[in-house]
């Protein structure tokens, strides 16, 4: 079973950078990275098209879950089901950076 993840946000100085160094807590091994930032195309969160936000988007909503033309916070489809690209009809959410349509 996987360990739950945990996003803990400082202030950036000298003191801060120490945690870092931390190899336990609570008597468990932890391991502490720094966020690593979303790589590729931007991605609208509406159309799931690539170059654009969904700030100014006009484009047929798209389902990021099942690729159907409904907004995502609309989508009815369940949790333990996969997903289907809205791009390429593969079996993953259209937001997946393995997805082709992000190369």
């Amino acid at each position: 079973m996987p360990m739950p993840l945990f996003l803990v946000t400082l202030p950036r100085n000298d003191d801060n950078r120490n945690i870092f160094n931390l190899t336990e807590m609570c008597y468990l091994k932890i391991k502490v990275e720094p966020l690593r930032p979303k790589t590729g195309p931007a991605q609208c969160f509406r159309c799931q098209g690539f170059f654009h936000s969904s700030r100014h988007c006009t484009r047929n909503p798209k389902c990021v879950k099942c690729g159907k033309p409904h907004l995502t916070k609309d989508c009815i489809k369940p949790r333990d089901t996969e997903a289907t690209c809205g791009n390429f009809q593969g079996n993953h959410p259209a937001n997946y950076m393995g997805c082709l349509a992000t190369h």
